[in-house]
């Protein structure tokens, strides 16, 4: 390697924050731990397959490493899917998923009292409205 050209710094940098947040990831203490391994893994890889951005002269006198870096970054596809799938199914633990069945059927009891307050002997006035010749017509 000659020197150091803007992509292999880049890749280098980009690489050293993979491995930092993939770290995280296999650290951090939380109840999805598969996501984050699965996370994890995908960011390796991908670190993997970028590092070879700067490491190819190096590479190309071991063609074994290099049959391998390439075989390994086939199974990012794969490892991204599976982390989508215990992202979308909660319910995968360990990397079963969990059936369960739920009956919501209604049952509904109703009891109502009706109580009437005041005095009952009072006589209520009747009142006449504007249109009972109308309603008397129709009935």
């Amino acid at each position: 390697m000659t020197g150091l050209n803007l992509i292999s710094v880049f890749a280098i940098i980009a690489v050293t924050i993979s491995l930092i947040l993939a770290v995280f990831l296999l650290t951090v203490k939380t109840k999805h731990k598969l996501s984050n391994v699965l996370l994890a893994t995908f960011i390796l890889i991908n670190g993997m397959d970028l590092s070879m951005l700067f490491t190819g002269q190096w590479l190309q006198h071991y063609p074994g490493l290099l049959v391998f870096l390439i075989t390994v970054s086939l199974l990012n596809n794969p490892i991204f899917y599976l982390y989508a799938l215990s992202i979308c199914y909660s319910d995968l633990v360990n990397g079963i998923k969990q059936v369960y069945n739920e009956n919501n059927s209604s049952r509904y009891f109703r009891l109502t009292l009706v109580y009437n307050f005041g005095n009952s002997a009072i006589k209520i006035k009747q009142r006449d409205f504007g249109n009972d010749d109308e309603r008397r017509r129709t009935n």
